[in-house]
């Protein structure tokens, strides 16, 4: 990980139906982005545990949504947390 970056974590349980699965999702371009630390160096696209959900935002991203569904469907998706960057968005 980039020992820089700002991570960011869920730390309460979202209380959503199993079946789906955690991802990124940037709604300023209504598109899937990023991924999920694993570890020191591992990224995966999805996690199905809550409390796997870490991520450092994108740096370019104004705002980053943490949503839980289908990725096939992403705006079917539950936002579940969302970080917003205003650092250099002024």
């Amino acid at each position: 990980m980039d020992p820089g970056a700002h991570h960011e974590r869920r730390y309460r349980d979202p209380h959503v139906e199993a079946g789906g699965v955690y991802f990124l999702y940037n709604p300023d371009e209504s598109s899937v982005a990023g991924s999920f630390s694993v570890g020191d160096d591992v990224r995966v696209r999805t996690v199905h545990d809550w409390r796997a959900a870490i991520f450092a935002p994108a740096r370019d991203a104004h705002r980053i949504e943490v949503r839980y569904g289908n990725l096939q469907a992403p705006d079917t998706a539950r936002v579940v947390a969302s970080v917003t960057n205003t650092v250099g968005n002024e």
